[in-house]
This record gives structure tokens, C-alpha cells and sequence, in this order.
């Protein structure tokens, strides 16, 4: 009998699958493994932040104060200013925040105010041309000073730190790391900052209730937005956006207004 070298049926060593489909199984396996770490450590800095004592709370403000004077100061004394100081300062006795909470003004056309690390909250003067009453004005301290109570600019510093350690884990710098996440990123940070932002709507709104015993005029600056043409985020771009719709927060604070019974009462004039 003639011998004929042939090569074994089955070899363990050698893989029937086309080397292509077993890369992009590893490769999907590893990204699938590196979102769920950062998740996870996204879900960490909220726990640590949650139980975070107020002394290292201060010590985070200390530090962060030298900056945000140098690049945010109030660059106008004037009438508008004044009363916004001045209610802020009422609504803070509200918020029950245990360290002080300073106002800043900006020139500026934009309708917006934001809070940022250290206990400074910056309102821009093109927010007051959008309001009519002392009460729509309040509910933006309110909710500004909200994001504090809930320690949401702690969050952002923390995720900030996560997506620097992540990039360093995984062999890039900064720019590279935010890029290779961008997708993914936005869209789990829109989702978390919608959540945030709703989460401090629903604190201003005990805050306003707090200080005028009634919650009138909470939706003003809202209904505001949408008069000047609010442009609609609808289907998967809305869950791209960082705050919800207007209108959707118009009917979660009406919805919260019923819930708490709280009494809508009449607005004063700015």
C-alpha cells in the first residue's frame, strides 16, 4: 500500500473562521470592555461625590476659586445687577448650602447664567432681557444654585478626571481619548446631563416655593426660549442635547407643580 501525506480533518491549532471576523470579535469585545470601564468609573465618581465630606467640598472650592475670579468678575455695577444680587442672596437662605455662593455679571447678548467650581454662579445680562418678572429671574438663581445643593459641578470635575485617566490607561493623551470616545461620550453625557438638569429644576422649584410661598412664574424663562424659536431637538438629536427640550421641561415642572400641590401665586415686575 502506497502512503499519501494529507493534512488532518480537524486541527486544533488552526482555525476554520476567516482571520478578518475573529479581529473584529476582539476588537468589538475590547471597545464593549473599555465603554463598561468607563461607565463604571462614571458611576464611581458619582458615588464618591455623593459621600464626599464638605471639608474636602471646601478644599475643591478654595482651589478652584483663583480661577474663576481672574477669568469671571463682575464687569458692571449697574441697576440690573443690583437686584439680581440681591435676590440672590434671599434665595440662598432657601438653597441650605453650608459654604457662600458668589454672583458674577457679564456683559453679554447670550440668555444664559451657569454655575462653575468654587461656589460662583455667572449670570449674563442677555438673560434679562428675556425675562418680564422677578420670578421667572429667581428660578434661574434657583436652579443654578440647585446644580450646588446636588453637587453637579463636583460630577463634571470627577468625569473630567475620568476621561483624562482613561486616556492614560489606555496609552492616549487627552485629545486622542476624546475623539475615540466622541460618540459614545456625547451620547451618555447627554443623558446624564439631562438627568442633572432636571434633577435641579426640581430642587429650584422648592427653592422659589421656599421664598415666595407660591411657584408663579418657574416656566417663564422656558416659554421665553420657545417664543424666540427654540429650535426642536426630536428624535435621536434630542437625546444629543446636554439640557431638555423647553417644552419638556415646561411639562415636568407643571407635572412637579401638581405633585407638590404647590400654589401658583402672581408674579412681580422686574
Amino acid at each position: 500500500m502506497k502512503y499519501h501525506a494529507k493534512l488532518p480533518k480537524d486541527n486544533d491549532n488552526v482555525s476554520n473562521e476567516h482571520p478578518l471576523r475573529e479581529f473584529f470579535i476582539l476588537l468589538l469585545g475590547a471597545c464593549c470592555a473599555l465603554l463598561l470601564v468607563y461607565w463604571l468609573l462614571g458611576k464611581s465618581v458619582d458615588l464618591v461625590v455623593d459621600h464626599l465630606p464638605d471639608s474636602a467640598q471646601r478644599l475643591i472650592h478654595q482651589q478652584a476659586t483663583t480661577y474663576v475670579e481672574n477669568n469671571f468678575t463682575t464687569t458692571t455695577q449697574n441697576d440690573d445687577f443690583e437686584q439680581a444680587a440681591s435676590l440672590f442672596k434671599q434665595l440662598q437662605q432657601c438653597a441650605g448650602l453650608d459654604y457662600p455662593v458668589t454672583l458674577h455679571w457679564q456683559e453679554q447678548a447670550q440668555a444664559n447664567a451657569f454655575a462653575l467650581p468654587g461656589g460662583h454662579i455667572v449670570l449674563l445680562s442677555g438673560l434679562m432681557d428675556q425675562l418680564e418678572s422677578e420670578n421667572g429671574l429667581a428660578f434661574v438663581l434657583a436652579h443654578e444654585l440647585a446644580h450646588f445643593q446636588n453637587r453637579d459641578h463636583l460630577r463634571a470635575m470627577g468625569r473630567g478626571v475620568v476621561m483624562a485617566s482613561f486616556g492614560a490607561l489606555i496609552g492616549l493623551d487627552n485629545a486622542k481619548v476624546i475623539d475615540f470616545l466622541s460618540p459614545i461620550g456625547q451620547f451618555e453625557g447627554a443623558q446624564y446631563s439631562q438627568q442633572r438638569e432636571s434633577q435641579a429644576d426640581e430642587v429650584a422649584l422648592s427653592i422659589v416655593n421656599c421664598h415666595y410661598q407660591h411657584v408663579g412664574g418657574v416656566t417663564e424663562f422656558f416659554h421665553a426660549m420657545a417664543k424666540e424659536g427654540e429650535q426642536a431637538n426630536v428624535g435621536f438629536a434630542g437625546y444629543l442635547s446636554s439640557h431638555p427640550q423647553s417644552q419638556v421641561r415646561i411639562n415636568k415642572l407643571e407635572q412637579l407643580i401638581n405633585t407638590h400641590h404647590y400654589r401658583v401665586g402672581s408674579t412681580t415686575s422686574l
